[in-house]
């Protein structure tokens, strides 16, 4: 993909991204923020981030799903020492520590994760990972981390009351598209196999008939006798599952307050069933049980196989 399809890319799903910045934002700094953008008609990141002065705070982390792309956050020293203080209520400090640098990275993957929330909402897929932060000293190491030349960058200005910063992102295509498309599609196909082979008892269990799939070898092989039936492989594979008693979203200035004999209060009522979660996704409701002074939950409810079992292979 070229420079002018990362722009057409970019300015579809500008206002989302500015919407959900502003508001999660709002939450975690306690300020209400207004955010402009300029897109840069220079389509050479190298030579963009070269115009820059630094030292300057980089956030880096990859983007995948129907596009699958680099991104550089590159922030002013001041506005990271300032966003900080914000977060704490406390006044700026005068140089970035690592406390600085974790504090931050945790609030702009709180920001992320609400973008990532939206676009899934709207049946987008979205995932955010791998992301750094770094304090870049000069510009060589900071070029260095561009790996294709050719890419976007966007100049945003950031108001919050009678202050002002600069931020800059670049940001870039990777070379996963058609790989993730495809391991997507075969994901898919398993899922539909394994799901004409399953039925749905009277007592709720759900038991599994013998199926044949193609050989899991190398393509174009037949599979000989003695090999691994792939639903037996697909069998023992460990799935973690999580029992959620309630969540409650905080501003970062609030979590650093916490001590103990600190309560927090969660969003579910005393008595509703507890949400049963498998790789992920929700599987089932149930209720809080005591096995051998050991606790365990009682499954009441149950989401429809098939969803149950889209679930646990994507």
């Amino acid at each position: 993909m070229n420079f002018n399809e990362i722009k057409n890319l970019f300015k579809d799903n500008y206002n989302n991204l500015v919407d959900s910045v502003k508001e999660s934002a709002n939450q975690l700094f306690g300020r209400t923020f207004d955010i402009s953008s300029t897109l840069s008609d220079e389509s050479n990141t190298i030579i963009n981030m070269s115009s820059l002065d630094f030292p300057r705070f980089h956030i880096s982390f990859k983007s995948s799903g129907k596009n699958n792309l680099n991104h550089i956050l590159s922030i002013e020293p001041k506005f990271i020492l300032s966003l900080y203080a914000w977060m704490i209520g406390d006044e700026p400090e005068d140089s970035i520590t690592s406390e600085h640098s974790e504090g931050i990275q945790e609030a702009i993957s709180q920001i992320l994760g609400q973008i990532q929330a939206i676009f899934e909402a709207e049946g987008v897929s979205l995932q955010i990972e791998e992301m750094n932060s770094i304090m870049m000293e000069s510009v060589d190491p900071a070029v260095t981390a561009i790996e294709e030349e050719e890419g976007l960058t966007v100049d945003y200005v950031v108001k919050s009351e009678n202050t002002s910063f600069k931020i800059q992102h670049f940001l870039w295509f990777l070379s996963t598209n058609e790989t993730t498309s495809s391991n997507a599609d075969e994901g898919q196909n398993m899922a539909d196999s394994l799901m004409e082979n399953m039925e749905q008892t009277d007592d709720g269990q759900v038991s599994v008939n013998p199926a044949e799939f193609q050989n899991l070898g190398p393509a174009g092989s037949s599979g000989g006798q003695g090999s691994p039936s792939n639903l037996d492989m697909l069998m023992e594979v460990k799935l973690d599952t999580v029992v959620e008693l309630g969540r409650k979203t905080m501003p970062i200035k609030d979590v650093l307050k916490l001590g103990k004999g600190s309560v927090i209060e969660l969003d579910k009522a005393a008595g509703e069933p507890l949400e049963i979660f498998v790789n992920g996704h929700k599987l089932a409701e149930g209720e809080v049980v005591v096995v051998d002074e050991l606790f365990g939950i009682r499954i009441t409810q149950l989401v429809e196989p098939r969803e149950r079992l889209k679930s646990l292979t994507k």
